[in-house]
């Protein structure tokens, strides 16, 4: 019996702010995004159990941000 099972990163969902940032890394002002990634245990490279989420605010341009909240994340 062959089984091929591993850890993985996929993202998931990626939401547009309406409110104009400045990044002070890439000097650019535009819409920044926030980020939705979880953590999966793929088996045959299917994603199958997520056992980790995280999300993130950063500038499209240059990927530079933060982590926020779940809650924050909602807001946008």
């Amino acid at each position: 019996m062959f089984i091929i099972f591993g850890v993985g990163n996929k993202k998931e969902k990626e939401k547009q702010s309406h409110k104009m940032e400045h990044c002070y890394y890439c000097n650019n002002t535009t819409h920044w995004l926030a980020a939705k990634s979880s953590d999966h245990v793929s088996l045959f490279f299917i994603p199958v159990i997520p056992y980790k989420t995280s999300y993130s605010y950063r500038c499209p341009i240059c990927n530079t941000g933060r982590k926020i909240t779940k809650e924050e994340y909602e807001q946008f």
